[in-house]
């Protein structure tokens, strides 16, 4: 296991949990500096996706180890956890720079970009979608996210392997290039490099690479 060190970030996605469950999940959030979301995919076996977000530093053992630790946690408030994955950032230094980077120590990892967009409340989203899939992209929301202006946001994530970064950010580029034409307003850009994903299945059905 190449030893990715640094800073990361966990996320630890549960089952889906009751009104009181989740009212549980957002208190332990708050006294553990966890943020809690819920992601909501726009197709898939597995749509609904709430999480428990935290970032921290060290190797990416010591990081596994505290994934554990969490989990554990997580199901002494009656969780069931389904998942966990760590990133880390896009220009750590044991990320594959050049395509040619990328070698066996890698299976198992990604590259993943999520491209927030600002739509209108009525936007139709079928043209949205149409967008993102030339790209390789698919839609996904924060369910409980509201915006004051009424409009909506989403997500276009896109995944890469079998790359280096360059080649990856290529990709970005083409997708948000395509956006920006269309008129559709970009509000972020995120990159990361996933070390680590125990169940990428669960988003089988939304990605075409899952």
């Amino acid at each position: 296991m190449t030893e990715f060190h640094g800073s990361f970030e966990l996320h630890i996605t549960i089952a889906v949990p009751s009104a009181d469950e989740w009212a549980r999940l957002s208190s332990w959030g708050v006294d553990h500096k966890a943020k809690c979301v819920w992601i909501e995919l726009a197709r898939g076996l597995q749509p609904s996706q709430p999480m428990v977000t935290v970032h921290r530093s060290g190797t990416l053992a010591g990081i596994l180890e505290e994934c554990r630790s969490l989990e554990g946690e997580l199901r002494g408030l009656g969780l069931t956890p389904l998942r966990k994955k760590v990133e880390c950032a896009i220009d750590n230094d044991s990320v594959p720079r050049e395509d040619r980077d990328w070698g066996p120590v890698h299976v198992g990892r990604y590259f993943e970009s999520h491209v927030k967009l600002l739509l209108e409340e009525s936007e139709d989203l079928t043209g949205i979608r149409q967008l993102a899939e030339r790209h390789e992209g698919h839609l996904s929301r924060n369910a409980f996210r509201t915006r004051e202006d009424g409009r909506q946001e989403r997500f276009v994530t896109q995944r890469g392997r079998g790359c280096g970064r360059r080649t990856f950010q290529e990709r970005i580029d083409a997708l948000v290039r395509t956006f920006e034409a269309a008129g559709v307003s970009i509000a972020e850009i995120e990159r990361e490099f996933v070390v680590f994903d125990s169940r990428e299945q669960l988003d089988s059905g939304w990605l075409t690479d899952s």
